[in-house]
């Protein structure tokens, strides 16, 4: 199994048990994104040469940083942000579908 694969299918997993907060509770919340981070880092520094189109690529993680920042925020007491924390994890979801599905399908 290529690392495009791996990635795709770890973040997928990721993605979904992150949308499943009301049933994992904001400790497992918070341990997967972690998790998710752990995945990510590794996967981009082995990876970032073989990027068709990095400005994506590169809005797809700041994506991903921007939703543990907002939640760390809304953690905090801004229930405000709660908005944008929420479009950011759907923009992350959908740019690594559509860049890394391609790649999955690929040989």
């Amino acid at each position: 199994m290529n690392k495009n694969r791996i990635f795709l299918i770890s973040m997928v997993i990721v993605s979904i048990l992150l949308f499943l907060l009301r049933v994992t509770g904001m400790t497992a919340h918070i341990i997967v994104s972690v998790v998710g981070l752990a995945v990510m880092i590794p996967l981009t520094i082995q990876t970032r040469k073989e990027w068709k189109i990095p400005a994506l690529e590169i809005v797809m993680r700041v994506l991903y940083f921007a939703a543990i920042i907002t939640g760390g925020i809304i953690k905090g007491g801004v229930a405000a942000i709660s908005v944008p924390h929420i479009i950011c994890a759907v923009l992350f979801v959908v740019l690594l579908l559509v860049l890394y599905i391609p790649k999955a399908i690929k040989k």
